[in-house]
């Protein structure tokens, strides 16, 4: 039978920190779910413990690709090959409450207009040590406004928590899912966003877990993002803030019909320019085409100027 609840795993080489992710899911209360773990070609014990799993809980299904496809098409590939009428990515560093599933399917099954539900998001080491609690912060996420709700999701800053919840697969199926740039969890997440409304359990069941192995730490370079994306493309001007401006027209126009909502979500891009020095990035971009070493400069400018590394548990962290 088609479980309520579909979650993918997408991992590469994540023995480290597998075996507690999938416990995570097999303690939940809400037990109408069905995993499947898309195994990326892992070179370490990832498919042994896998396998072990699968072997034990029918739910579990395990998928292994012939070669390292990249993060986006195995993400993608983890929704894809999923079914049921929730569905959740789960990386293999992170971990849930045993409430959590249950506590956002009931969320979502009281408010038909909901796109996505998540939790307060607790941040934890490499031992599982709480280091902080993150709150997104969206506001307007909530809202009945399509054009509200694009503009919580693109113009204030924010750490893309929120993939990391349960989302509606029919509105995930009308996306164009996870794309091959950097940015491209951002412009899901809006994406979503114009398609329905985002709420929020008020508690902390998620658990995400900081190390140095992570891709916004461990991924610089234009080259060394694009090969985290999708190891099959090769080009070199990859120009990922305006290829993120470009998914955000195209969005608006692919979802929003009426002319007035698709006015103000036009607004909204207007405002997103200055956001996040989304301008001086632009630039960037198109400098990095002729030096790659400019975005590692930059990013070692904004790190001077803003904090020592990228996320929002950095200054706990560093006490």
């Amino acid at each position: 039978m088609t479980p309520r609840v579909g979650i993918g795993l997408p991992v590469y080489n994540g023995e480290n920190f597998l075996v507690e992710a999938l416990e995570s899911i097999l303690a939940q209360t809400f037990e109408d779910w069905g995993l499947v773990i898309c195994d990326n070609a892992s070179t370490d014990r990832t498919g042994e413990i896998c396998r072990d799993y699968a072997a034990r809980d029918p739910r579990i299904t395990y998928s292994r690709a012939e070669r390292n496809l990249g993060a986006s098409p195995n993400f993608n590939r983890a929704f894809q090959l999923s079914s049921g009428e929730y569905f959740r990515w789960h990386c293999h560093d992170d971990l849930m409450a045993p409430t959590y599933l249950e506590r956002c399917v009931a969320t979502l099954d009281a408010e038909s207009d909901s796109a996505v539900c998540h939790s307060l998001v607790e941040l934890i080491d490499e031992r599982g040590q709480r280091l902080d609690v993150h709150d997104s912060n969206l506001v307007g996420a909530d809202s009945t406004r399509p054009s509200t709700r694009f503009g919580a999701l693109a113009v204030r800053p924010h750490q893309v928590t929120d993939l990391d919840g349960l989302i509606r697969s029919d509105c995930l199926r009308r996306t164009r899912l996870v794309e091959s740039f950097h940015g491209s969890d951002r412009s899901l997440l809006c994406e979503l966003a114009l398609l329905g409304r985002f709420l929020q359990v008020r508690e902390p069941l998620f658990m995400t877990r900081e190390h140095p192995d992570r891709y916004r730490r461990a991924a610089v370079s234009p080259e060394e993002r694009l090969a985290f994306h999708d190891t099959s493309r090769s080009v070199r001007f990859t120009f990922p803030t305006w290829r993120l401006l470009g998914s955000y027209l195209g969005m608006v126009g692919r979802h929003v019909g009426r002319l007035s909502d698709r006015l103000l979500c036009y607004g909204q891009l207007v405002r997103w320019l200055p956001s996040n020095w989304n301008w001086a990035r632009m630039i960037v971009d198109i400098v990095a085409a002729v030096d790659p070493r400019a975005l590692v400069w930059a990013e070692r400018l904004k790190q001077r100027m803003f904090s020592p590394e990228p996320g929002p548990q950095v200054k706990k962290t560093q006490k």
